[in-house]
């Protein structure tokens, strides 16, 4: 209710009943507005000093996991509140379980978690209650809006709250069996790493030149004080690390549909890949044609093997989308010159067409070691290529994120 019109109201029956020389009248005018008036200036104070907070106690989990969330609301001035409703954004991913939560609460369809408190001056209330994880994705809860009234119910004023969380979903983890791991050559590199590989920042010694040295491996101060040319000689190190390769296009060209499923599961293959070459000791990096939430370009995400860079990779794969206007093949090509030299290429895609199977065999000449896992229905031909074949949705009921 706007006050305005009430104010204009008590002053035209407080004048009224002067003009009739009636105080009673006057005095009615009176003994309505001051409460009325009082109601407004308590409606006016009510959301102020207002905190109000969102513990989470695992914001990051997998599909089917549960956590617990806390609702803390405090008024922190004198005035007390006979109601106030907060309204929260929340996303339908994660919305509280039936009988988990405390009483006061109302979940919408659309995506609103509604809770309604009486708070005393000062007074501090909390409500616990247990979400499930039900998809992949990072979720945003917030803003909140808080809306309050008086004590006889003449007015209410709202305002938004700028007060933000977020839960990310990781991928379902896929056992060994479902992706084919193999524990003892996981990806057929067992003869190529036979090959050592040197590193440029380790220096092991120097030697005489020999016809055929790279120029500038020549250890100038080394040779001014033998009197003769030497060459560096790095440290020979052996190459443990992948790139993963995801290809977020489910079809050749665009018109022709797109399958969030097959998506789900080459994501999910990706994740598996990751997490279990990480485990057996490797360094992973991820690209792919696929833009992140809230992104508008590919992303890369150069090897590592610490747990951060798990913790990474899964964030990435929790955030990719299903847009992108970039080919996949295209894309491939143009990061493949940041990869680290010796770092097995891992190839996951849910399709095959002429274009990827040209592509493969081209990177194939300059790259050992190189894995394609063909998600799509068909074998692809590609000789000389290891090619592991687990369609979709074979062994479906195999994932499990504690694989």
């Amino acid at each position: 209710m706007n006050f305005l019109p009430i104010l204009a109201i008590f002053i035209t029956v407080y004048l009224l009943g002067g003009l009739l020389e009636n105080a009673f009248v006057s005095r009615v005018a009176v003994m309505v507005f001051v409460p009325v008036f009082a109601s407004w200036l308590w409606v006016r104070a009510s959301l102020k000093f207002i905190q109000y907070s969102r513990k989470i106690v695992y914001p990051n989990g997998f599909p089917g996991d549960q956590t617990d969330i806390t609702i803390r609301i405090k008024n922190n001035k004198w005035l007390p509140l006979s109601w106030i409703r907060m309204t929260d954004i929340w996303p339908k991913e994660i919305k509280p379980i039936r009988g988990s939560t405390d009483d006061g609460y109302r979940y919408t369809e659309e995506g609103k978690l509604t809770n309604i408190f009486n708070l005393r001056w000062h007074e501090t209330v909390e409500r616990r209650f247990t979400v499930q994880f039900t998809q992949r994705g990072v979720y945003h809860l917030g803003p909140v809006q808080a809306e309050s009234g008086d004590f006889l119910g003449l007015f209410s004023r709202n305002e938004d709250m700028l007060i933000k969380d977020a839960i990310t979903v990781y991928p379902a983890l896929l056992n060994l069996e479902t992706i084919r791991w193999d524990t003892d050559d996981p990806f057929g590199e067992t003869t190529a790493r036979q090959k050592l590989f040197v590193d440029p920042n380790i220096i092991s010694g120097i030697r005489p030149y020999q016809p055929g040295d790279r120029f500038r491996n020549i250890h100038w101060s080394a040779s001014v004080k033998k009197g003769e040319l030497q060459v560096k000689v790095f440290q020979p190190v052996t190459a443990k690390s992948i790139m993963i390769a995801l290809n977020s296009s489910t079809t050749e060209h665009p018109w022709m549909g797109f399958s969030s499923e097959m998506l789900e599961y080459a994501i999910q293959v990706s994740a598996s890949i990751a997490y279990h070459a990480i485990q057996a000791g490797y360094a992973v990096g991820l690209i792919s044609n696929g833009y992140l939430t809230r992104s508008d370009h590919p992303f890369f995400l150069s090897p590592g093997s610490s747990p951060e860079q798990l913790v990474q990779i899964l964030t990435y794969l929790a955030m990719v989308s299903s847009y992108t206007n970039v080919k996949f093949e295209q894309y491939l090509m143009q990061t493949t010159s940041k990869i680290p030299y010796g770092t097995t290429l891992v190839v996951v895609s849910g399709m095959t067409s002429d274009l990827l199977n040209e592509t493969l065999l081209y990177l194939a000449n300059y790259r050992r070691n190189l894995s394609f896992y063909n998600l799509s229905d068909n074998m692809a031909s590609i000789p000389g290529i290891r090619q592991i074949h687990i369609p979709y949705p074979a062994n479906q009921d195999g994932g499990n994120h504690g694989a």
